[in-house]
Parts: C-alpha cells; structure tokens; sequence
C-alpha cells in the first residue's frame, strides 16, 4: 500500500511540475525579462503620445505666435502655423513574403524593426512584434521625406505625417537621414559606390529648420510647447541640460576578433546608425573601423551596428532565427548611451 501511495505522489509531482512548465511557455516575454533573453530580444515599454505630428506642431505654433503678440515681437507670418507644412512620413511597413521583404531592403530606406514613438524597456538586437504571430515577418519602421511616393509592393500604413526641424544650432549642418538611391547608405558621402554628391540629398529638415529663423520663431520653444502639449514634459529642454547635456558626435571604432592572430582588427564598410525618437543617423565605418556621426542628442540615445554584404557570420546564426532575418542585415545593438559616453562608442565584434 505505501509503494502505491509513493508511486502515486511521485506520478503526481510529475504531472504538477510539466503544468508549470507549460504555463512558463504560454508566457515567454515574461520568462525573458526574469532570466534575461537568449536571443537578445528587445522588449518595448509604453507607446508615446508623438510630439512631432504635424498636427501638434501647428497647435504649438498657434500658442506661440499668441504669446509672441502679446509681447509685441516681430514675425514675418501672419497665422504662422499654415507656414509649417510636413516634412516626412512615419511608415510602418508590413512585409508578408520573403520577396516583399528582398523588395523593402533593396529600397535602401533607414528601416527599424520596432516604433520610434515607444518606450524600450529592455535593450536587444532585434524586435519581433507578437501581433504577426511566432513564425511571421515583424513589421518595419522608418522616415520618408513627405514630397517622396512609396513605390513598392509592399503593404504599409502611413502612421503620422510628422514635421521635424532642428531644434538646436548645433544640428544646423547636419544632414537629413535619407538616401533616395537604394543600397546608398553613407550621407558623408566616404563611399565609393554611393555616386549621388551630398548636394542632391532631399534636407526637408534643414529646409523646415531655414523657414522657422526667417519666420523669427524660436525653435527651441516651439520644440518645448511641442512636448508639453503631447504629454512629455521630460523632453523639455531647460537652460541648464542645454549647456550640459548636449553631444554634437557619436564616434568610436568597430573591430572583429581575428582568431588566427589572436587579435582585434578594423572593420570598415559596416553601417552604424543612432536614434533617438525620429532623430535618426546612419554611417558607414571607415578602413580603419572609424566612424563619426554629427548630431546633437540632448538625453540618451541608441547605438546599433548593422552587417551585411554576407558578413552575417561575424554574429554567427543560431537555430531560433526566422527566415526573414537572412534578408534584413544583421543588427547588434550596442546599447542605449548617456550624451557624456556617445563621444567614444566603440565595439569589438566575436566570429
């Protein structure tokens, strides 16, 4: 009797602990932020209210140019908000086959797999989002300058017209985030094969950052009722994290471990790219693994490396990855950096 009343308890065990097995397994994101990810997969936090809709831009000028009246300061518009027009769109494309996704990359469009107006909770290399199923291509996020059709076969939701300027006079240089000829990545113009001059690049940016000094508005307080109005006052810049907050580079160096002679060694050719909302930057390293991007970001901003042209090996393929990640360049992100360390951003890369 006992051997069946032990025999009994044991089966019993056996059955309660492969229930608790199956109930970690109906919950995986949940496991993946106790124990840390395996695979490095990046889970999103809370979805922000979008400062720069054109939308919200327009009733921020309003306020602004009531408040400017008032003070009896000298603008050359008159109802100033119908001078501000959209100067891209937030796109989020839906690739539903592996030629759809070889179409999208090929557009050489400065593509992120997760929203650029969500939180990040946990840092990884990639997002998958759960809306399109375990075995589903994840949907991809990007800028296209307004005046430019979306010409491919691709199914794509236009999220927001979004207008975007350069709230600080150290961003006044730089150049818009965008590449209208595919597989032409670098805006500083160091790679040979990218044959369009600097010159020819569509700069809605600088263009919108132009008609705002000649309309006499201060972008940095329009940049500052933008986010109050949509609820994120913690991006309100302030006199003091003006001054001391602020970076004008993201810089470093990318290396790989050569294993034969036990030693790291340039990498160049690869894509680095940084963000922080829709400020979006992109560069190619240099022969000697260098790089180099001007901008200005005010709080902490995102850093990621992207391989491609075969050079997939350098991270390795383990067996969980998707089909669709073979045609999307590889991504390592490097990790999200206060403004003090983006000066000096530099990573070594394992084959």
């Amino acid at each position: 009797m006992k051997i069946k009343i032990l025999l009994f308890l044991f089966l019993s065990l056996i059955f309660i602990q492969s229930c608790e097995v199956n109930e970690l397994d109906q919950n995986p994101i949940e496991e993946m932020v106790g124990k840390g990810d395996p695979e490095n997969l990046m889970i999103l936090g809370n979805k922000r209210s979008n400062p720069f809709t054109i939308e919200n831009a327009k009733l921020a000028m309003q306020i602004l140019e009531a408040k400017y009246r008032k003070e009896n300061r000298r603008l050359g518009c008159s109802n100033c908000s119908t001078s501000l027009s959209p100067t891209h769109k937030y796109v989020k494309f839906k690739p539903q086959n592996y030629d759809q996704l070889i179409a999208l990359e090929q557009t050489g469009y400065d593509l992120w797999d997760y929203p650029l107006d969500q939180d990040i909770q946990f840092i990884g290399d990639y997002y998958h989002d759960p809306a399109v199923g375990a075995d589903g291509i994840t949907y991809f996020y990007t800028l296209i300058p307004f005046q430019y059709s979306i010409n491919i076969n691709v199914p794509y939701d236009i999220l927001s017209d979004v207008y975007l300027y350069h709230e600080d006079d150290g961003d006044i240089q730089d150049v818009d985030p965008w590449t209208p000829r595919p597989g032409c990545y670098d805006p500083n113009s160091t790679d040979p094969n990218c044959a369009i001059a600097r010159e020819t690049f569509v700069n809605n940016t600088l263009n919108a950052t132009k008609t705002l000094d000649d309309l006499g508005i201060n972008r940095k307080e329009l940049y500052n009722l933008m986010m109050e109005i949509s609820g994120n006052e913690d991006e309100v810049i302030t006199d003091t994290n003006a001054r001391i907050n602020s970076t004008n580079v993201v810089a470093g160096t990318i290396k790989v471990r050569d294993n034969s002679i036990n030693a790291d060694v340039p990498l160049g050719g690869v894509l680095v790219k940084s963000r922080r909302w829709f400020k979006l930057r992109r560069i190619l390293t240099r022969p000697n693994g260098q790089y180099s991007i001007s901008v200005n970001y005010r709080k902490k901003a995102i850093v990621s490396v992207q391989f491609s042209n075969g050079s997939t090996k350098i991270r390795g393929i383990n067996n969980v990855w998707k089909f669709w990640q073979f045609v999307i360049p590889v991504n390592k992100t490097f990790g999200e950096f206060n403004t003090s360390d983006l000066a000096n951003v530099s990573y070594a890369v394992f084959k």
